[in-house]
C-alpha cells in the first residue's frame, strides 16, 4: 500500500481590500519580484492521530521526488514525526499589495508503504497530488489517484483548515530584511469525501478504518518564502505605517508577570478590526485577560483581537489591553514574531 504525496499546490487568498489588483507569477528561482529573488519551501506534517494510525497500518515513510522528508520513531519503533518538505517553483502575487495570494511547490512529496495486514487493509495505493489551499474559504482540494477503482480524481474537496497564524499573511517586499516569512495552517480535518477516497484507495478493513475514523486533526501545512535582494537593486521602502502597537512585560514574581499591549491610531481616520501575533520563548499559560480576546493556541503562540469595546479606535487615539500569565522557567519570557494590522494594514511594532 503506498500514499504518494507527488505534487504540492498551495492557493492561498488574501485580499486587503474589494479592489481587484492585478498578480504576477513568478517562477521561484529563475524571475526576480521587484528586485527580490525568491525561495521557499512548502511542508505538510501528520499529526500524532495520523501517525498513530500510519501505526496500526505498519506504514514506511520516505521522501519522494525533490521532497525532503524528516521521519523519526521511538525506540518502540511507532512514530514521532512524519514531515514532507518541497521546494516552491512558482508564487502568485499581487502586485499592488506584494502579498502572496499563491504558490505551487512540484516534483516531490512524501510516499508511505504498508504490507497487507489481517483485519487492517486488503492492500492498495493513494497518490495525493496538486495540493491546493483556499486561505478565504479554509478549503485544501487535491487530485487523488487511488487503487481499488478509484482512479484519477481531481480537485477533492479533501480538507478544512481552522487557523491561518504566524503571520496571517504572506508579503515579499513590506517584509525587507525579515527571512523565513511562514504562513502555518493547522488544524486539518478530512471531509467525508476525503475520508472515502483514503479508505477506498488504500483498502482500509475494519481495524484499518476504525484508526483513521477516530483521527480529527491531520496535522499542519505551512508555507515558507524567503525574499532576497537581487545584487545592484534598491528595494522599494516599505509603506508609512499609520499604526504602532507597544508590548511591555514586568515580572511579578519568579513565574508569573503582567503584560500590557497598547494599540494606537497615527492616521487621521477613525480605523477597527485590530489584530496582534507574537510568540513566546516559554511555554506560558495566560492566567486573566482584560478587554480583549485572546487565543493561545500552543501556550507559545498567542493571537489577540479586540473585544466589543475597544474595536473602533479614533484617529490620534489608543486602546489598552492587559494580561497575567505565568511560565515554566523563571524570568519574562522573550517575545518574538511580534505582528499586528490595524484597518488591515500593517502596525509598526516594539516589544520590551
Amino acid at each position: 500500500m503506498k500514499i504518494a504525496f507527488t505534487r504540492m499546490a498551495l492557493a492561498t487568498v488574501m485580499f486587503m481590500s474589494a479592489a481587484h489588483a492585478a498578480t504576477v507569477t513568478v517562477a521561484v528561482g529563475t524571475d526576480t519580484y521587484k528586485g527580490w529573488k525568491l525561495s521557499g519551501l512548502e511542508s505538510l506534517s501528520f499529526s500524532a492521530d495520523v501517525l498513530g494510525a500510519l501505526d496500526t497500518a505498519k506504514v514506511t515513510a520516505t521522501g519522494n521526488g525533490t521532497a525532503t522528508a524528516n521521519v523519526s520513531k521511538d525506540s518502540d519503533g511507532y512514530y514521532l514525526t512524519i514531515q514532507a518538505k518541497t521546494p516552491i517553483t512558482t508564487l502568485t502575487v499581487d502586485d499592488t499589495s506584494d502579498q502572496v495570494q499563491s504558490s505551487t511547490a512540484a516534483g516531490g512529496g512524501l510516499t508511505l508503504t504498508s504490507p497487507v495486514l489481517r483485519s487492517v487493509t486488503s492492500g492498495g495505493s493513494l497518490t495525493i497530488s496538486d495540493l491546493k489551499v483556499d486561505l478565504a474559504s479554509k478549503k485544501v482540494y487535491a487530485t487523488i489517484v487511488g487503487a481499488n477503482g478509484v482512479g484519477t480524481v481531481p480537485n477533492v474537496y479533501i480538507w478544512d483548515f481552522t487557523t491561518a497564524t504566524l503571520p496571517s499573511t504572506l508579503t515579499i517586499a513590506a517584509n525587507t530584511g525579515q527571512p523565513n516569512n511562514t504562513l502555518i495552517l493547522s488544524g486539518l480535518s478530512i471531509t467525508a469525501d476525503g475520508f472515502n477516497q483514503f479508505v477506498k484507495s488504500l483498502g482500509f478493513l475494519s481495524l484499518g478504518k476504525a484508526a483513521l475514523s477516530g483521527v480529527v486533526d491531520y496535522g499542519t501545512i505551512a508555507v515558507k518564502v524567503d525574499p532576497v535582494l537581487d545584487s545592484g537593486v534598491t528595494p522599494p521602502p516599505p509603506p508609512t505605517a499609520t499604526c504602532a502597537v507597544s508590548y511591555k512585560a514586568v515580572a511579578s514574581s519568579s513565574t508569573t508577570f503582567d503584560a500590557t499591549v497598547t494599540v494606537s491610531n497615527n492616521s487621521t481616520n477613525t480605523a477597527s478590526d485590530w489584530r496582534i501575533n507574537w510568540t513566546y520563548g516559554a511555554p506560558t499559560l495566560v492566567l486573566s485577560v482584560k478587554s480583549v480576546s485572546l487565543t493561545n493556541t500552543n501556550s507559545v503562540n498567542i493571537t489577540a483581537t479586540p473585544a466589543s469595546t475597544n474595536k473602533v479606535i479614533l484617529a490620534g487615539t489608543s486602546k489598552t489591553f492587559s494580561l497575567h500569565a505565568s511560565t515554566r522557567t523563571a524570568g519574562l519570557p522573550a517575545v518574538s514574531k511580534l505582528t499586528a494590522t490595524l484597518g488591515g494594514q500593517l502596525c509598526s511594532v516594539t516589544a520590551e
